[in-house]
Parts: C-alpha cells; sequence; structure tokens
C-alpha cells in the first residue's frame, strides 16, 4: 500500500515530462516550417494534442518556449562539440558556427528574448552541473595543446574567455543589425566573420615554427 502513492507520482511525472518534450518538439517542427512570428501558441498546443491552457502550464509564453530551446540544443552542443576526429582548432570553428546557426533565424527576436532572460532567470540555468561555452572552449584548447597545434604556454580559461567575447561581439552586431533591417530569417549568417576572426585570435595560440 506504502509503494502505490509513489508509482502515481512517478506516473504523473513521466506524462508531465512527454507532454513538455511534445510541445517542445512540435514548436520546433512549426518554427522552422513557417517561422516563429507566423506560429501561435493554439497551433503549438493542437500539434502537441494538448488544450491552449496546458501549453501555459509549461511555458509563459512562445518566447519562453524558444528561449528553453535553443538553450537545450545549445547545451547539448558544449556538452559534446561536434567533429572529435578534426584538430581542436577547427572543432572551436565548428562549435562557433553550428552554435551561430542555431540562432541565426531568431536574430530579430534577440532583444525581446535577451530582456525576458533577464527578468525571468531560470536557477537551473545557473546550475554548476550544465556544460557552459567557457568550459567547452577551455576543454579544446587543452586538447589543442595536447596535440601540438596552441602554444603550450598560454592560459586555455582565460583564452577561451576571450574567444567567447569575440563570439559575444559579433552576436551584438548581429542583433544590432537586425534592428536596422525589416526582419529577414533568410539573412546569411556571418560564417566569414567566424572564420576572420578566430584566423586573427589564433594567431596568439599557434605553436611558432621558429
Amino acid at each position: 500500500m506504502t509503494d502505490k502513492p509513489n508509482h502515481t507520482s512517478s506516473r504523473w511525472e513521466q506524462r508531465k515530462e512527454r507532454t513538455h518534450r511534445r510541445l517542445l518538439e512540435e514548436a520546433e517542427r512549426l518554427f522552422r516550417s513557417k517561422g516563429f512570428d507566423a506560429v501561435t501558441v493554439e497551433e503549438i498546443a493542437a500539434s502537441a494534442d494538448v488544450a491552449k491552457g496546458t501549453f501555459f502550464n509549461y511555458f509563459e509564453s512562445k518566447e519562453n518556449l524558444l528561449g528553453e530551446l535553443l538553450y537545450s540544443r545549445i547545451q547539448s552542443l558544449l556538452a559534446a562539440p561536434p567533429a572529435p576526429e578534426a584538430r581542436a582548432d577547427e572543432r572551436i570553428r565548428i562549435l562557433f558556427q553550428m552554435v551561430w546557426e542555431e540562432l541565426a533565424p531568431y536574430r530579430h527576436l534577440a532583444r525581446r528574448m535577451f530582456a525576458h532572460a533577464m527578468s525571468h532567470p531560470k536557477p537551473e540555468y545557473l546550475s554548476p552541473d550544465q556544460p557552459t561555452a567557457a568550459l567547452a572552449l577551455t576543454g579544446l584548447i587543452r586538447e589543442g595543446q595536447a596535440q601540438g597545434i596552441f602554444r603550450p604556454d598560454i592560459n586555455a580559461e582565460f583564452a577561451g574567455a576571450l574567444l567567447i567575447m569575440y563570439f559575444f561581439r559579433l552576436c551584438v552586431l548581429e542583433i544590432v543589425t537586425a534592428e536596422m533591417e525589416p526582419a529577414n530569417t533568410t539573412m546569411p549568417c556571418r560564417h566569414d566573420l567566424i572564420h576572420e576572426g578566430l584566423d586573427l585570435l589564433y594567431r596568439g595560440l599557434l605553436l611558432s615554427t621558429h
């Protein structure tokens, strides 16, 4: 008899998690096919086969759902940076490019989403157990040091912070540019600036051949 409440609670939590995941999956599908602005909360709820009110049991708004969706996707990239067979310097380049591609379709929403995130911080986002850009880049730089690509005497954490600062600067530039132009989710990503900036920064990281 004492196990029954726990069993019921467990099933309820599993059902809740399935609904949460289904809302995220259906919202992502709709955003990619129709664009964020064209999708309504009603459409997301109907596609996930739940009532509109159920949507608001999980997310405060469509922007809140998008923030969680992007956070989850970027955390997955940081936890396991892509192209493990590639050199560390190329892995950093690919990581930045993939993060950029996740953010690019929502560039015109960046200021609104940033303001929402600052006014509604989620404690789990700040958990030390969560992978961060700093940890991912520090690990890749140390990997490059072990491969003989980066100088062994540099501080990997500080170098990683500099790379993050450059990428954040590009994101800010993109936000400003988006606000001066009509919303256009087909705008090309600034891959050229990622490559150019990393090439410049790597001149202070690459192992000297002299």
